[in-house]
């Protein structure tokens, strides 16, 4: 989770301005997961812009519902 991503320094500058360049519009926060399969990491899911930047992600934000087999 970052939610000021031009001041996270975990997060890569060019990608950042890629991807802003892209969408043309300010990119403010990000969270991102890995996605699973049996325990292999297969990808990466990244949300960015909650509620278009004015909100901030938290970690509520990545817990999955529990699935319960009926």
């Amino acid at each position: 989770i970052s939610n000021q991503l031009w001041d996270d320094a975990r997060v890569e500058r060019a990608l950042l301005e890629a991807l802003q360049a892209e969408r043309q519009e300010p990119l403010q926060n990000a969270a991102a997961v890995p996605l699973t399969v049996k325990g292999q990491v297969v990808g990466t899911l990244i949300l960015i812009d909650k509620q278009g930047g004015q909100a901030d992600f938290d970690e509520s934000d990545l817990a999955l519902p529990t699935h319960r087999p009926r």
